[in-house]
């Protein structure tokens, strides 16, 4: 009965990582997405005006880096948790 509770725990908690992942999957795209609409570089190379590759002082952080760490994280604890439960439940040799 111990043992039971205690794989339908670890299952919640894969399940509950999983969707915090998926979440900030989406998250992360749409971040992302923002940080490069808003910090295109010119495509005109022959433009005095042109922005320099090399100078990336006038960009901003893009915290999709944030939130895409985090999902890995979320998805690998989602794992971990996942092959306890299936080591507890005898099914890993």
């Amino acid at each position: 009965l111990i043992n039971t509770t205690i794989i339908v725990i670890l299952l919640e908690i894969h399940r509950l990582l999983t969707f915090v992942g998926a979440i900030l999957l989406v998250v992360t795209f749409f971040l992302n997405n923002s940080y490069v609409e808003n910090n295109s570089v010119s495509s005109d190379i022959e433009s005095d005006t042109a922005t320099d590759l090399t100078d990336d002082t006038s960009k901003e952080f893009n915290y999709a880096y944030v939130t895409g760490a985090a999902m890995i994280g979320a998805f690998i604890a989602s794992f971990v948790f996942f092959t306890k439960s299936k080591a507890k439940r005898g099914l890993l040799s």
